[in-house]
């Protein structure tokens, strides 16, 4: 196959799913908060929000150099990953203690902490699967990347649906809904990941100033866009009330999924 056409058929594996993904997202979510009431989805969001600020820690940019690394030249690339792999034993803690402390600086409620201590587990597999679809990336194949998103996706919104129509799981059973996908996400992942050859043994280890100079814009670049997209609810938490939370929750699952 011609790297021009290698190009188009992993394009259009992303756009379907991508598409797909987004519509499942947004009919599921939109259904879920008529059954459940703004209260409820308003302290999901929240959790989820709260998590979303948080995740860029978990990565700081490593994984768009492995991708790169890894298409560019693939034994120097597993390298990387290998390191990237190694900062997120660190990385991924520290992400966690950073969302917790938040928690209790803003004086949340024990069921907010709950709801945001679930969602870290979200963020922790989100994190682990983001590295790994980030090395079959750099081997040009994202078709697994993309029938895993979206999987995932219908995953969650099968279990988000039974949470509440036969469990009444209430804001801990879409946490839990969400985790399924994510941790569906973290096998499939490492699964083929390791089927397509990535390998971590025999490889030469990067100087961590290295990879963190190369890491460095990326990670600017996801603090930027993180804070942007979330900060507006963790604003309206702090200074409104969880219904109101709820109620900007749908409005921005439509610019989402447009």
């Amino acid at each position: 196959m011609s790297h021009g056409s290698q190009i188009a058929k992993n394009a259009t594996w992303l756009v379907l799913a991508t598409t797909a993904q987004k519509i499942i997202a947004f009919v599921v979510f939109t259904l879920v908060a008529r059954w459940v009431g703004v209260d409820v989805i308003g302290s999901y969001f929240y959790a989820v929000s709260v998590t979303s600020v948080f995740v860029i820690l978990t990565d700081l940019g490593l994984t768009p150099v492995v991708i790169r690394e890894i298409a560019a030249d693939e034994i120097k690339g597993m390298g990387a990953l290998r390191k990237a792999l190694l900062a997120k034993a660190v990385l991924i803690p520290t992400a966690i203690c950073a969302t917790m402390a938040y928690a209790l600086l803003t004086q949340r409620a024990a069921h907010d902490w709950i709801a945001i201590a679930l969602a870290c587990f979200v963020m922790s597999a989100d994190a682990m699967s983001l590295i790994w679809y980030g090395a079959i990336r750099g081997k040009r194949q994202l078709r697994f990347e993309a029938i895993g998103m979206l999987a995932g996706q219908i995953l969650t919104g099968v279990f988000s649906v039974a949470s509440i129509k036969i469990f009444h799981g209430g804001v801990y059973g879409l946490i839990v809904a969400l985790m399924a996908g994510s941790f569906w996400n973290v096998g499939w992942s490492i699964w083929n990941a390791r089927a397509l050859g990535v390998r971590l043994t025999g490889v030469v280890l990067w100087p961590w100033k290295t990879i963190a100079k190369m890491a460095l814009p990326f990670a600017l670049a996801g603090m930027f866009v993180k804070v942007y997209s979330y900060v507006d609810t963790l604003l309206i938490r702090q200074f409104h009330t969880i219904a109101d939370v709820g109620h900007y929750a749908v409005a921005y699952k439509i610019t989402y999924a447009c």
